[in-house]
C-alpha cells in the first residue's frame, strides 16, 4: 500500500505532464485582416492621368478595378463619388473567399450630375457591415459640351478628332485646335498638315511673321516647287509663282532653264530670262548666245539676230561690223557699191559709204531724203532766179541762176551747202563745249545706235574726234578737249 506522500507526488507529476502537453500543442490564433491594395481606371472614357488626377469623359464607358485582400467570411466593396464631403453611392459588389482578388466595376457613363473635380472612394466592409478599409482617388469628369482647355473645341469634338482635350494646341504648331478645325481646316494632330516642310502656323501668318500660304496645299503658288523648298532651299517666294518677275515660273527656272529664280536677267545681257526663252530663243545663261561679240541685249537694240553670228551673211560677224568696221550688220553691202562688206574688207577697200560731196553723188538709202531735199531747194532757187531775170528784162530762156540777195538788199548771199553727218556731229560737239556722251548724239539725231557707232569709228580713224571709254559709256571729244585724265602724256601742252 502506497503512502500518502507518494500519491501526492504522483498527482503533481501528472498535473505537470498534462500542463506541458497542453502548452506544447497550443497553436496561436492571429487576427485575420482585409484591405484595399489599389484602385485603377480603364476604358474609352479615360483621357489621361496627370499626377494623382484621372481625367474621364462623362459620356463614355469606363471600368474601375479595386485590388482587395480578404480573410474568410463575406465582404462587400462599394464605389461612391462626391465633392465637398457629400458622396453618392454608385455601385456595390459582394466579395467572398479569402486572399487577393480584383473586383471590377463597369460603367456605361458617369451620372449626369457628376462632373468636374470629384473624389471617388472605394469602401470595403465585412459581413456585419463594418467598414474594414477605404481608398480614395481624384478624378476630373469632362462634360461633352464643355471646353476644358479653352481652345474653341468642345471636349467631345476633341476626343472624336483624336485631339487632346486637355491641351489647347495638341500638335504644338502654334495654332489653337479650334482655329485649326474651324478656320483653317488643318489637322490638329499634325503640325505640318500638307507635309510641305512649313508648319501650319507659319503658313497662315502674313509677312513678315509668316508666308501667307495655304497650309493644306504643298505648292501654294503652283510654280512647281513645294512651299518649304522655296523658303529653305531656293529663297524664293512661296506665294508668288514668278519671284523675280522675269516671265518664267520659279519651278521652270530651277528645273528646266537652270536660271536664277531670284534674278530677272541671269546672264546680265540686258534681256529678262523670260524674253530670252519665250521670244528670242536665246540662252538665258549666256550673254552672247551666238558668240559674235555682241551680247543678246545689244543685238536686240540693233535688230540683229542674236542666234546668228553673221546676220546679213556678208562674212563679217555682227560684233566685228559694229565694233571694228563701223558697217551695218543688217546690210550685207553697207555702201551699196555691189561688193559685200566682207569682200571689201578682204580686198582692203572701204565698205562704208563715202562722206561729203561724194556721198551726195552716191547716196545711201539713209541719205536719199537729204539729197532729195537739197535738189529740190536748188531747183526752187533756179525757178526764182528765172522769174527775177524776166522781171529785170532778161532773156526768157536764161538758165543761169541769179545771185540771191539778203533781205536788206546788201548784196549777194551764197546758198549754204547741206551739212554732212560728220558736220552735224561736230556742231553738236561745238554746242557742248567740245565733248559729250555717245548716247547724247543718238538722242539729238534721228539716227540708230549702229549708224552713230559707224560714223564715230570713221571720224576717229580720220582724227576728227576721240572716243573715250568711261565705264559702259563712250565719251566723244574733239582732239584737245578730252578730260585731263584721258589725254596722252605725249600731247603738247601750253
Amino acid at each position: 500500500m502506497s503512502s500518502p506522500r507518494t500519491t501526492s507526488v504522483s498527482r503533481v507529476a501528472i498535473a505537470l505532464a498534462v500542463l506541458l502537453l497542453c502548452t506544447a500543442g497550443a497553436v496561436p490564433i492571429a487576427a485575420q485582416t482585409a484591405s484595399i491594395a489599389n484602385v485603377s481606371y480603364a476604358g474609352d472614357g479615360v483621357v489621361a492621368t496627370d499626377g494623382d488626377v484621372t481625367y474621364l469623359t462623362q459620356w463614355q464607358s469606363y471600368s474601375l478595378d479595386a485590388a482587395v485582400s480578404t480573410g474568410s467570411g463575406d465582404y462587400q466593396v462599394c464605389v461612391e463619388a462626391g465633392s465637398d464631403g457629400s458622396f453618392d453611392e454608385l455601385a456595390c459588389q459582394p466579395v467572398s473567399g479569402s486572399g487577393n482578388q480584383t473586383v471590377s466595376f463597369s460603367f456605361e457613363r458617369w451620372p449626369q450630375e457628376v462632373r468636374g473635380e470629384q473624389t471617388v472612394r472605394v469602401v470595403l466592409t465585412d459581413g456585419n457591415g463594418t467598414r474594414v478599409d477605404r481608398a480614395s482617388t481624384k478624378v476630373h469628369v469632362l462634360a461633352a459640351g464643355g471646353d476644358f482647355d479653352g481652345d474653341g473645341l468642345t471636349n467631345r469634338a476633341e476626343v472624336q478628332g483624336a485631339a487632346n482635350p486637355l491641351a489647347r494646341d495638341t500638335d504644338g504648331d502654334g495654332l489653337p485646335d479650334g482655329n485649326e478645325v474651324n478656320v483653317h481646316s488643318t489637322n490638329v494632330t499634325n503640325e505640318d498638315t500638307d507635309g510641305d516642310g512649313l508648319s501650319d502656323s507659319v503658313e497662315v501668318a502674313k509677312p513678315p511673321n509668316g508666308y501667307g500660304t495655304n497650309p493644306n496645299k504643298v505648292d501654294s503658288d503652283r510654280d512647281g516647287i513645294p512651299d518649304g523648298q522655296e523658303v529653305t532651299k531656293y529663297g524664293t517666294s512661296p506665294s508668288n509663282p514668278d519671284t523675280d518677275g522675269d516671265g518664267l515660273p520659279d519651278g521652270q527656272e530651277v528645273e528646266d532653264t537652270k536660271t536664277d529664280p531670284n534674278k530677272a536677267d541671269t546672264d546680265g545681257d540686258g534681256l529678262p530670262d523670260g524674253k530670252e526663252v519665250t521670244i528670242h530663243g536665246t540662252d538665258p545663261n549666256k550673254a552672247d548666245t551666238d558668240g559674235d561679240g555682241l551680247n543678246d541685249g545689244e543685238e536686240n537694240d540693233l535688230n540683229t539676230n542674236p542666234n546668228k553670228a553673221d546676220t546679213d551673211g556678208d562674212d563679217l560677224s555682227d560684233g566685228a561690223e559694229v565694233n571694228e568696221h563701223g558697217t551695218d550688220p543688217n546690210k550685207a553691202d553697207t555702201d551699196g557699191d555691189g561688193t559685200s562688206d566682207g569682200a571689201e574688207i578682204k580686198a582692203g577697200t572701204d565698205p562704208n559709204p563715202p562722206t561729203g560731196l561724194r556721198s551726195l553723188l552716191n547716196p545711201t538709202d539713209e541719205q536719199l531724203p537729204l539729197v532729195g531735199a537739197v535738189a529740190g531747194t536748188y531747183l526752187l532757187l533756179v525757178a526764182v532766179g528765172i522769174l527775177w531775170a524776166r522781171r529785170r528784162g532778161g532773156r526768157a530762156g536764161a538758165t543761169t541762176a541769179p545771185e540771191v540777195t539778203d533781205g536788206d538788199g546788201g548784196g549777194p548771199e551764197s546758198v549754204p551747202e547741206p551739212l554732212t553727218n560728220e558736220d552735224r556731229i561736230m556742231r553738236l560737239l561745238d554746242e557742248s563745249g567740245g565733248r559729250l556722251r555717245q548716247a547724247d548724239i543718238v538722242d539729238n539725231t534721228d539716227w540708230s545706235k549702229s549708224k552713230v557707232s559707224r560714223l564715230l569709228s570713221r571720224m576717229e580713224e580720220n582724227g576728227e574726234i576721240r572716243k573715250i571709254s568711261i565705264g559702259r559709256e563712250n565719251l566723244i571729244a574733239r582732239p584737245g578737249d578730252e578730260p585731263e585724265s584721258a589725254r596722252s602724256p605725249f600731247d603738247e601742252t601750253d
